[in-house]
């Protein structure tokens, strides 16, 4: 499913971003629905994905099982899922949830190669398309010879 760049724009870190860099990171999205009681995320999980909620609440248990409630649209909501390595939480979804995924790599890449912001959030207009088409065909390519 395609994942168009303004979903992802409120989240941290792309909120910081120009948009071409969130076209980029959107290119590399996947959309995960899961319903009452599917694991999203086990604890101690080497997983390599960052994780955004997008709708729905899922339930965290720390190491020590303790729980507590992430609900999408809310401030908390707007940072991946916990992002230490392995997991220190489980994460559940409490009813019907939307999440998407990209992987840590092109996060980590895309934050790198990213300017300090300079423009509002409202300006995608002003994109530079051939700036951004460049940029994402050299990164495909190096993602494919696995230099990410």
């Amino acid at each position: 499913m395609n994942i168009k760049p303004g979903v992802l724009k409120p989240f941290m870190p792309f909120s910081d971003m120009p948009p071409e860099y969130v076209i980029v990171a959107a290119k590399f999205a996947d959309s995960i629905k899961a319903k009452d009681g599917d694991v999203i995320l086990e604890k101690n999980s080497e997983d390599t994905f960052d994780y955004f909620l997008i709708e729905g609440d899922l339930e965290l248990t720390d190491i020590y099982d303790q729980t507590s409630t992430l609900r999408a649209k809310t401030p908390h909501a707007l940072k991946p899922l916990p992002q230490l390595r392995p997991s220190a939480y489980g994460v559940v979804a409490s009813g019907p949830i939307t999440v998407i995924r990209i992987p840590q790599t092109v996060i980590s890449r895309v934050r790198a190669e990213a300017p300090e912001k300079e423009t509002d959030v409202n300006d995608e207009a002003l994109l530079d398309i051939t700036q951004t088409r460049e940029f994402f065909e050299e990164f495909k390519q190096e993602l494919h010879l696995h230099h990410v």
